[in-house]
């Protein structure tokens, strides 16, 4: 069993359970301290270990187990929303108890994640630079780009599924154009998004 692994979704758990039930979690933007403080731990941990050798040594020992365990976990999750059986939002031993467990799983699954990025993403490629550049300047645009897509097509009369393609479509073209015809190739919006200034293209 992958102690130290699973010990880092710890403090996200507990962090789930005690500030949950009063913040469900709108990301209302000045009043949330549930996800402020559960988003700070993943900026810690990703400060600490991404570039820790022993961290990426226990994702390749222990993957499996890792792997098991968040499937597992989201499993009852979702039993549980499909049976109706989620407990009322509130400071009561059950839902604090699921909140936990809801916030361990999260922790699980992001583990997970890295560990599958490790094994079949640890290469060299221009577009895996590319996305590595873009990763945050996409983060800070998209839910802008997101919300204007999405004010516009619900207002269409179709169905849900047909809206969900067009927004999700729409809103990745627009983001990655934003990012590359509007950030990517200027200094100001580069450094404005955190981007290190752009190499200069040799001369021939």
């Amino acid at each position: 069993m992958p102690i130290a692994l699973v010990g880092l979704a710890l403090p996200l758990a507990v962090i789930e359970a005690v500030l949950r039930p009063r913040w469900i979690g709108f990301q209302n933007l000045y009043d949330d301290w549930a996800n402020v403080l559960l988003y700070l731990v993943y900026l810690i941990y990703g400060y600490l270990l991404g570039a820790e050798p022993q961290f990426q040594k226990l994702l390749d020992r222990h993957r499996l187990w890792i792997r098991v365990l968040a499937i597992a976990g989201m499993s009852i999750l979702l039993g549980l929303w499909i049976a109706d059986a989620v407990p009322e939002r509130s400071y009561s031993l059950r839902y604090m108890t699921y909140q936990f467990f809801r916030g361990f799983n999260s922790g699980c699954w992001v583990i997970m994640l890295l560990s599958f990025a490790q094994q079949y993403l640890n290469f060299n490629h221009p577009i895996l630079r590319y996305l590595n550049e873009a990763s945050y300047p996409f983060y800070m645009l998209h839910q802008t780009v997101v919300v204007s897509i999405g004010y516009a097509v619900v207002q269409w009369h179709t169905g849900i599924f047909q809206k969900f393609i067009v927004i999700s479509t729409a809103s990745l073209v627009s983001t990655l154009l934003l990012y590359d015809l509007g950030v990517k190739r200027h200094h100001l919006s580069r450094f404005l998004l955190g981007l290190k200034p752009a190499n200069p293209e040799p001369r021939t």
